[in-house]
């Protein structure tokens, strides 16, 4: 919940302050002066899809799929620990702190 509220915080002060450069690069590129934060919103979309596409790797759902598709090994026949349905993090350059929470 603090991450949402901190997030929320910094862009609703960081947001307005955009306002003003950003338009003055839209204008620059012949768009209107108040398409600029959209113009921002869409380049940062457009960047998260990108990182998704090439560093969330393996694709969860290809991954749960193939954990639901492997034989299930009786209780007591060397299964100490069972598989995690998530790798521990999303791509391999990332901090222990961005792995799957602990609670």
């Amino acid at each position: 919940m603090s991450t949402v509220l901190v997030a929320t915080t910094l862009g609703g002060v960081v947001g307005p302050n955009l306002a003003a450069p950003t338009g003055a690069v839209a204008q620059a590129l012949g768009v209107p002066r108040l398409a600029g934060p959209f113009l921002l919103a869409g380049a940062a979309y457009a960047a998260g899809a990108l990182f998704l596409a090439v560093w969330l790797r393996p694709d969860p759902l290809l991954l749960a799929r193939e954990i639901a598709a492997s034989p299930q090994q009786p209780a007591g026949a060397g299964a100490s620990r069972a598989r995690s349905p998530r790798p521990a993090t999303a791509c391999r350059w990332a901090p222990a702190s961005w792995a799957w929470p602990s609670w």
